[in-house]
């Protein structure tokens, strides 16, 4: 499985679990990057997918949410 689809399939899974829950913040994306040992450009690549799919919302600036 590519890294990207592991770190989307990581957060969507926290998603449906429960452990966020919608207007909670999503770690940052550095954070994510430390904790998968993967580059900016694979999370980068994770979070739009999740956008387009209605499970988070990227404010600039600010941050991911549920």
């Amino acid at each position: 499985m590519a890294l990207y689809q592991q770190v989307k399939d990581y957060i969507a899974r926290r998603i449906q679990e429960g452990v966020w829950r919608a207007g909670d913040r999503l770690p940052l994306e550095n954070d994510v990057v430390t904790q998968f040992g993967v580059s900016c450009m694979t999370v980068h690549r994770a979070l739009p997918e999740l956008v387009e799919q209605g499970r988070i919302v990227s404010v600039a600036g600010v941050g991911s949410f549920v």
